[in-house]
């Protein structure tokens, strides 16, 4: 048990600093090119990516899923998933490019339409190195995949800055991503020896269509709940809101992603392992909730109540109206912390049917809600995509705690204690910053923040030794 521990904690290390060196060029790749184009190009990208973000996802984490989970490893799945997901992308483009200007037109912006057909590359793009990173991530080599996305972002980013200062305004950031996926891709290819052969066999194309169908439908779904209602706002309030709601929804984006995807992507691999070898999984699965929740909570929390001074500072006064917004999707954040290692369980059991359909319901309540709010401008629509997350995470745990054979009461009873503490810790900071500090942004962040952090880990040492224990024996080494 140590020894797995050991393995899933030094994979989780990986990722996690590949994350955190990748995020952290992205975010100043992301500040320099806000203060260079301002919020309508971010608006405009976002309108353009809402559908392009949604064909990337159908072929970079659907039919691949088959080949992490797979009892066996064999030449002809790899084989059939390659190409099936070449004549997809292919399709996907075409149609893109197709619908490009009847897009443009529900925006009422034409030049969404040349932004479509050119983002659209990278569904190709994505289709080719989706094979090799999945085989990476079977295989647990968590250190390739980290280099290759810090060295994606790195060169996307250094082509975009160069870009945006010669006038190419938000093509800059169509670039960025051309250039992004791009080099992932190059480089995935390069840490693997899997090599495609010219024949598909038939019936591998039939098994993994069986797995496939479901992840399609999933991974369809988790796209849609966030680009469907970012297609109503741009549509409803126009390119300026979009790009305000935009910016917080990346900064939870972010964060989400520097505190729970390494767990995501980690524990999806090692449940498969330890389900692929017939050994029960349900401790890892409670232990991996316990630290995502105690992980990722105070983090979440504390960019909401420093939400005001922490766009001011980073991104500039003109992009002060996305704070209110951030405040109010960042709860998003918390709760995608918890829903990360149930998703990956259910991918890894290869049982994706019921947790797909309330995605998407969770889809529709995200479109209604966003309608009904729009009335209410960037406050309004805030509020009804955050609530729209939440409406059923009953039946979200009921599905894990079926599948599992752990309790539902059990699965939710890993996230009181940080939860309590992390909302003790923000409310703190809340007084401090409102009524006890005065100064600077930078002043007001620097010293909220070692004010949090200083709460929450005498919380942590009071309420929760379990979780430091476990942390320590997940990322010790014999």
């Amino acid at each position: 048990m140590n020894e797995d521990r050991q393995k899933v904690g030094a994979s989780i290390a990986w990722m996690a600093m590949g994350n955190w060196v990748e995020q952290a060029f992205n975010v100043l790749i992301f500040v320099i090119l806000a203060r260079l184009l301002g919020v309508e190009a971010f608006g405009l990208i976002a309108m353009a990516a809402a559908i392009v973000v949604l064909c990337e996802f159908l072929v970079r984490e659907t039919l691949t899923e088959y080949l992490v989970a797979a009892p066996n490893e064999d030449q002809s799945h790899s084989d059939a998933v390659f190409y099936s997901l070449l004549g997809g992308s292919a399709v996907l483009f075409l149609a893109l490019w197709l619908s490009a200007s009847l897009i443009a037109g529900l925006y009422q912006q034409a030049i969404v339409a040349p932004l479509i057909q050119y983002l659209g590359i990278s569904v190709v793009l994505v289709a080719l190195g989706a094979v090799p990173a999945s085989l990476l991530r079977r295989h647990m080599k968590f250190k390739s995949l980290a280099i290759r996305a810090i060295a994606g972002v790195v060169c996307g980013g250094a082509v975009a800055i160069w870009m945006a200062f010669n006038g190419f305004g938000v093509w800059a950031l169509v670039a960025q991503r051309l250039v992004q996926v791009g080099v992932n891709t190059i480089l995935a290819w390069g840490a693997v020896s899997w090599r495609p052969a010219l024949t598909v066999k038939h019936a591998a194309v039939r098994e993994i269509f069986g797995l496939g169908r479901t992840v399609l439908a999933f991974r369809a779904a988790q796209i849609a709940r966030v680009q469907v209602p970012m297609a109503l706002i741009g549509a409803l309030l126009g390119p300026t809101v979009l790009g305000y709601f935009s910016l917080a929804w990346r900064l939870v984006e972010i964060a989400s992603f520097l505190v729970s995807t390494p767990i995501r992507m980690v524990s999806q691999s090692a449940f498969a392992a330890r389900l692929r070898e017939g050994r029960p999984a349900k401790s890892l699965l409670l232990e991996l909730s316990r630290l995502s929740g105690w992980i990722a909570f105070p983090a979440m929390f504390g960019m909401i109540v420093l939400s005001g001074p922490i766009v001011a500072l980073v991104f500039g006064e003109k992009w002060s109206p996305a704070a209110p917004a951030l405040s109010i999707v960042g709860l998003i954040g918390a709760y995608l912390a918890v829903e990360v290692v149930h998703q990956s369980y259910c991918l890894a059991a290869r049982k994706m049917g019921a947790l797909a359909i309330v995605v998407w319901m969770e889809v529709g309540l995200a479109a209604c809600a966003v309608a009904a709010t729009a009335s209410h401008g960037l406050s309004g629509v805030s509020y009804g995509f955050a609530g729209s997350f939440v409406v059923l995470w009953a039946v979200r745990f009921s599905i894990v705690s079926r599948l599992s054979g752990v309790k539902a009461i059990s699965l939710a009873r890993q996230h009181l204690t940080p939860l309590m503490v992390s909302a003790l810790m923000a409310a703190s900071v809340a007084v401090l910053g409102e009524y006890v500090i005065s100064g600077s942004d930078l002043f007001m962040v620097g010293v909220c923040g070692v004010t949090g952090l200083t709460i929450y880990a005498l919380g942590s040492l009071l309420l929760m030794r379990d979780r430091l224990s476990l942390a320590q024996e997940y990322l010790s080494r014999r």
